[in-house]
């Protein structure tokens, strides 16, 4: 019962940390293009940390898209130890986004 105890405890912490670290790049994105709104950045936050812990996340990717095509974009991979791969802290500055959609993606 306490390593079982221990193992939940040490997964939710694990995905709310890897979680913020994502948010972290997501509020950049806010900041810098007005994409996602600040006022969702909890809510993404809360539920990819749902989702890392259920273990239904293996990647995530972020950015803008126009015509089809990706302006720019961040992915994370989470890997088989629980470890963040990607692009975090990576978020590009003084592209044009302009007729450009917003989009992210779980797989």
């Amino acid at each position: 019962m306490i390593s079982y105890t221990y193992a939940e405890t040490f997964t939710r912490v694990h995905a709310r940390r890897l979680a913020g670290r994502v948010t972290t790049d997501l509020r950049q994105s806010s900041i810098l293009y007005d994409s996602p709104s600040s006022g969702s950045l909890e809510d993404y936050q809360v539920e990819l940390e749902e989702l890392l812990v259920g273990g239904y996340v293996d990647k995530y990717q972020f950015g803008f898209k126009k015509d089809g095509r990706v302006v720019w974009s961040l992915r994370y991979t989470v890997g088989p130890d629980g470890a963040l791969t990607g692009g975090a802290g990576g978020v590009p500055s003084g592209v044009d986004v302009r007729q450009a959609s917003w989009f992210n993606f779980l797989m």
